[in-house]
């Protein structure tokens, strides 16, 4: 297993960012760090890993849809409530020149 190593300066080039040179010497080990468990993970035999199959234990049970429409059943307190109904709609001032 050979050690992965990447530039830091090429990839501060590419991302358009600057590093200060004290830094570098921690970016480039985080950076090394990661590569490394990324090489470990390459190297995980999963030939025997079905990866068609989904695995419904791990996600939360999802609720079931409930068709509710509360502006049907709460419509009467709405009009009762609003200054001006025309037409099913709120009936709003304009704000663009004397539109009627």
């Amino acid at each position: 297993m050979t050690k992965p190593k990447i530039d830091l300066d090429h990839i501060c080039d590419l991302a358009k960012i600057e590093i200060k040179d004290q830094d570098k010497k921690k970016y480039q080990k985080n950076l090394d760090a990661i590569l490394t468990y990324v090489q470990k993970l390459d190297e995980l035999d999963l030939d025997s890993i079905d990866l068609e199959t989904k695995n419904n234990s791990l996600s939360p049970p999802l609720r079931i849809d409930e068709n509710s429409s509360p502006l049907k059943t709460e419509l009467s307190t709405i009009i009762k409530n609003a200054p001006a109904w025309q037409d099913n709609h709120f009936k709003v001032p304009g704000i663009i020149g004397d539109i009627d």
